[in-house]
């Protein structure tokens, strides 16, 4: 369900076409619109050490998960009554309060993602995952495609003050739902790490991590290159809306073919990365990273201008579904938030930085530059990507050693 009901929830108030009007249509500039993608990575990435040991000292995840995921949402909650009240009162009232909302509900993924990590890679064995993703990813994306073009008409018919307000809210609607039933999980306890959980003893541990496995090191380098190719994602709506004046109805359509990306690559990178691996789909979504703003730049015409939006939606999901499951093959179920915690501790200020360098780019120089650069990023981290080793293939390797630990042995084995 809760696989199902985030891109469903999410595709109505989509980051990378409807917020980005939103921002624009308050009189938000380019800056402004990059911190979009800035503050989710900050909000996102920053706070998973802080909170890795915490959690990995828990026995059941599922109630922390859930109850942080509600608080989540309670940020996107707030920001209903106030586009009614601001939108055409108080417009830059209304744009910082946005912020600080969008700020602080990406700052309660981040406490949640290395709880949720673990959950996971405790009851979902990774030869599955990758169908797990796609096919909810798929059928949240067919309701998605629903939900994108009833937030097109919504904004057509309704004007952009009510438009949006009925946005947030009917996103905020299914995200609630969805996300409840991850509360009745069926979760077998797990005996927590007899350490000291302290920041000190983390920052240790990570140092000890990056020393003694070289494959993650590379993954992490990879990570770290690649953080300035989604600088470009932010700014393809606003490109479109220079380049060819497109209105809200395009911008509409802009994310109906974009959940439609999302919708039909969503089996095939599921399968994909269950059979082939996440090395190779993270192969795979590094080149479709640096060709689509390429095509962004090529493109002639806004009648092809929504191709662009449909290789963004196929590079995004393999990407990012690549690197939510590797993560978890490079280690046991008991060290996935330590693991989860430095990949997005190492990342989080290139990711930050990276739609604010856009930001200033598109203003001083154009968005030229901001689309090459992006593609560049995405190239230079793909050599180190294809030089590592596809983790679950180590991992089976050291099931079968006599270094694996029994605890470890045991985890896996339920």
């Amino acid at each position: 369900m809760d696989a199902v009901g985030w891109p469903l929830g999410m595709s109505i108030i989509s980051a990378a076409t409807i917020l980005p009007l939103f921002v624009r249509s308050l009189g938000g500039s380019n800056l402004e619109v990059g911190l979009i993608p800035a503050l989710s990575s900050m909000g996102f990435l920053l706070p998973q050490l802080l909170t890795a040991g915490y959690v990995q000292r828990m026995r059941i995840h599922r109630r922390y998960v859930l109850l942080v995921a509600l608080i989540e949402r309670a940020f996107l909650a707030a920001l209903v009554p106030l586009i009614l009240l601001w939108y055409t009162s108080n417009p830059r009232m209304l744009l910082v309060a946005f912020f600080v909302a969008y700020a602080a509900h990406s700052i309660a993924m981040g406490c949640n993602n290395p709880a949720y990590t673990a959950l996971i890679s405790k009851l979902i064995p990774a030869d599955r995952r990758g169908r797990l993703y796609g096919v909810g990813g798929t059928v949240g994306g067919i309701l998605g495609l629903g939900g994108a073009f009833l937030a097109r008409q919504v904004l057509q018919y309704y004007g952009l003050r009510i438009g949006f307000t009925l946005c947030f809210a009917l996103a905020l609607f299914v995200l609630v739902v969805t996300v409840i039933p991850l509360g009745f999980m069926r979760e077998y306890p797990q005996n927590p790490p007899h350490e000291d959980g302290s920041l000190g003893k983390q920052f240790r541990r990570i140092v000890g991590i990056v020393r003694r496995d070289v494959h993650f090191a590379r993954f992490l380098l990879s990570q770290v290159l690649q953080s300035f190719s989604v600088m470009a994602g932010a700014f393809y709506t606003v490109y479109a809306i220079q380049r060819f004046h497109v209105g809200s109805a395009e911008v509409g359509t802009y994310t109906v073919v974009l959940q439609a990306a999302g919708t039909a690559s969503g089996l095939l990178w599921g399968y994909a990365a269950d059979h082939k691996g996440n090395r190779w789909l993270l192969i795979v979504g590094s080149v479709l990273m640096a060709v689509t703003p390429l095509a962004a730049l090529w493109v002639p015409s806004r009648e092809l201008y929504p191709a662009v939006f449909l290789l963004s939606g196929l590079a995004v999901n393999a990407y990012e579904l690549a690197i939510f499951n590797i993560v978890m093959e490079f280690c046991p179920p008991s060290d996935v938030p330590a693991y989860a915690a430095l990949r997005a501790t190492v990342v989080a200020p290139f990711r930050t930085l990276a739609p604010v360098v856009g930001g200033i780019l598109a203003d001083e120089v154009g968005y030229a530059a901001v689309f090459v650069l992006s593609a560049g990023a995405a190239l230079l981290g793909l050599p180190l990507v294809i030089a590592m080793k596809e983790p679950r293939h180590e991992r089976e390797c050291l099931m079968s050693g006599a270094d694996f630990d029994v605890s470890e042995r045991e985890a896996v084995g339920k």
